[in-house]
């Protein structure tokens, strides 16, 4: 009698291509490999290095850009630069993250309420004198705009 063999198998799950490609340059630029600044191998090179067909390189660098990791300008003396994201695109991702998921304003100020404390006693403890200084600035901004609502607002937002 032939034993069922079907129940040991599971289904296999193939990351696309320019997921991994992904992946890799991502890794480089955490492990600095590539540092803002460094333009990565054309996509040309970038074909030749991983086999992959020109489609899923720039898909990949695609995401790239979109993710705040690197700026792509086109054109013969244009490439791909590692950069880092900048605070509109996590903004960016957060609001989207937020939007899509149906987070109530109230729970994001109730987070902040519980975070912030703890982040602000590590920066004051972890800071420079330039740090304190600006640190000490900002609060004179604020107490200042105590009672105007929307100047706070703009010092709070402001980098």
């Amino acid at each position: 009698m032939a034993r069922d063999t079907r129940r040991a198998l599971t289904p296999v799950i193939v990351p696309k291509a320019s997921d991994a490609l992904i992946d890799q340059i991502r890794g480089l630029i955490e492990t600095g490999s590539f540092v803002p600044g460094d333009l990565l191998p054309t996509e040309r090179q970038l074909m030749q290095d991983t086999g992959l067909s020109r489609t899923t390189v720039r898909d990949a660098l695609r995401v790239l850009e979109s993710r705040g990791l690197i700026v792509t300008k086109p054109g013969r003396s244009g490439g791909s630069m590692v950069t880092l994201p900048g605070r509109d695109s996590i903004s960016r991702s957060v609001e989207l993250f937020v939007r899509s998921h149906g987070i109530r304003l109230s729970s994001l100020l109730e987070c902040r309420v519980a975070v912030e404390p703890a982040l602000a006693r590590l920066a004051a403890l972890n800071r420079s004198k330039a740090q304190l200084d600006q640190m000490l600035e900002i609060h004179a901004r604020f107490m200042k705009a105590a009672d105007d609502v929307p100047a706070y607002k703009r010092i709070d937002v402001t980098p």
